[in-house]
């Protein structure tokens, strides 16, 4: 019976939390079969991991660094380094709701998808409205540490975003 509640509720989690996890794996996969596969990774890692989760910090926060933990060790083992990542019609119905599919939000993933992994999670974790406080304990960075790191990746992409 407790094997049966922990199905249940790690399926719910799941289902409340997947915009999170496909967000992580937009940022850090190309193509669908690369998404699909770090999806599973990442659900694997939390299913493994679950039974230790001790409720000390949010729910997302757990579930974010399990997927940006997962995503960059993938990205590790890649031999190939790519500098753009491309995004399938499929996930990017998933990501961008009918009502926000402007082209300023598509510019906006492609160009956060040119920066560096680290970079990603960062302005990731900050567009999802995390405090700074919850994206240190994330990325295991001091609080000021993300106010700065977020400033220069927010100048990056306007950088970016003008030439």
């Amino acid at each position: 019976m407790v094997a049966e509640q922990l199905d249940i509720e790690f399926i719910k989690m799941v289902s409340d939390h997947s915009n999170l996890i496909y967000k992580v794996c937009n940022a850090y996969a190309t193509g669908s079969y690369e998404m699909n596969d770090l999806y599973q990774d990442i659900l694997l890692n939390m299913w493994r991991s679950y039974p230790s989760f001790r409720g000390d910090s949010k729910l997302s926060t757990w579930i974010y660094q399990v997927a940006l933990h997962t995503a960059v060790s993938a990205l590790r083992k890649q031999t190939k380094h790519r500098s753009h990542i491309q995004l399938t019609t499929e996930l990017e119905n998933i990501l961008i709701s009918e009502d926000s599919k402007s082209e300023q939000i598509k510019e906006m993933y492609s160009l956060i998808r040119r920066l560096d992994k680290y970079d990603r999670a960062l302005i990731l974790l900050w567009l999802d409205d995390l405090s700074y406080q919850e994206i240190a304990d994330i990325l295991g960075i001091t609080r000021s540490n993300v106010a700065t790191k977020i400033n220069r990746v927010k100048n990056k992409l306007k950088e970016m975003s003008n030439s």
